[in-house]
C-alpha cells in the first residue's frame, strides 16, 4: 500500500474539485470537507491548497484538448 504525501493528497482533491466545477482553492477545500469551512479552518488549510492549486491541470480543459485533437469526445460520452 502506498502512502500519499499531503501535497499528493491535496492535488487529488483539487483535481476532483475542479472536475466538479470549483473555481478556487477555498472551494476545493470546502469540497473536501463536504461543507463550507469556517475562516479559522480555512487559515489552517490555505497554504497547502493555494500552493497546489496551480499545479493541477483543469480536467475539463484536458477533455476539451483531447476532443480537439481526435475530433470526438474522449471516453465515448
Amino acid at each position: 500500500m502506498t502512502t500519499l504525501s499531503q501535497d499528493e493528497l491535496v492535488q487529488r482533491i483539487i483535481y476532483v474539485a475542479k472536475m466538479m466545477g470549483s473555481k478556487d482553492p477555498r472551494a476545493a477545500a470546502d469540497y473536501s470537507k463536504g461543507r463550507r469551512l469556517t475562516d479559522d479552518e480555512w487559515l489552517e488549510y490555505q497554504a497547502i491548497y493555494e500552493r497546489n492549486w496551480p499545479l493541477v491541470a483543469n480536467p475539463n480543459s484536458i477533455d476539451q484538448q483531447v476532443q480537439r485533437m481526435v475530433g470526438k469526445k474522449p471516453y465515448g460520452f
